[in-house]
């Protein structure tokens, strides 16, 4: 069986994920996900390559975003979960993240609409201010500390604002998992007894595994919509 494929590989419905390492950090609950609903699922991720254009003049980066729009059409890919980290940089230093998203995005839709594919995208996670492991145990009694903090928080909202109001535009379909990490602006470190960050932004296996079904609810309809 082809490497990189999961779920039923034999599924008319056919879904990849398509972005750097915080794409590949929801793999753990997409491929039980794609496992329950019987889907085909590709993954296309590549760690500091964001998919959107415009971003790290690195020609590895170039080739694999070029490869994978290949690889959707040639495998007839319908549906791709696109997600990227919002510290990634564009390559203009006069763009800030926000306006490099709203430059960069419409692009990314139309090229995966132009092979077939209808695009959904998942917002970035909430970004924990250091290594988390490593400041809990610096702060064992005041774990609040090593949560993503509310200015964080602010400046990630913005990016995203930037984000939905071009899916809106592009009636494209946007999942924003920030509720299933904070309330009310608190983000804990640790959630019973998981750790909810392995390092400094990426989330823990164990923590996004309790994510299947949230993210479930959420995906499952917008697939079968896309995928008709």
């Amino acid at each position: 069986s082809e490497k990189c494929v999961f779920g039923d590989t034999e599924s008319a419905t056919r879904v990849a994920l398509f972005g750097n390492s915080h794409a590949a950090q929801w793999f753990v609950p997409l491929e039980k996900i794609a496992r329950s609903e019987a889907w085909r699922l590709r993954t296309l991720t590549a760690g500091g390559c964001p998919f959107l254009g415009g971003s790290t003049p690195n020609p590895y980066c170039t080739a694999w975003r070029e490869n994978s729009v290949q690889t959707i059409r040639d495998q007839h890919i319908k549906v791709v979960i696109v997600s990227q980290f919002y510290g990634s940089k564009p390559d203009d230093k006069n763009l800030s993240v926000s306006q490099w998203w709203q430059e960069e995005l419409p692009l990314t839709i139309s090229a995966l609409r132009a092979v077939g594919a209808e695009p959904i995208i998942l917002l970035d996670t909430p970004n924990p201010p250091e290594d988390t492991p490593t400041c809990l145990s610096s702060h064992p009694n005041n774990i609040q500390l090593c949560g993503p903090t509310p200015s964080s928080l602010s400046q990630w909202a913005t990016i995203s604002q930037a984000i939905e109001s071009v899916a809106t535009k592009a009636g494209v379909a946007v999942i924003d998992p920030t509720d299933w990490f904070c309330l009310n602006d608190i983000c804990p470190p640790i959630v019973g007894d998981l750790l909810v960050y392995r390092d400094g932004h990426h989330m823990a296996d164990l923590f996004a595994s309790q994510l299947e079904q949230l993210l479930g609810n959420t995906l499952i309809p917008l697939v079968s919509q896309a995928a008709r």
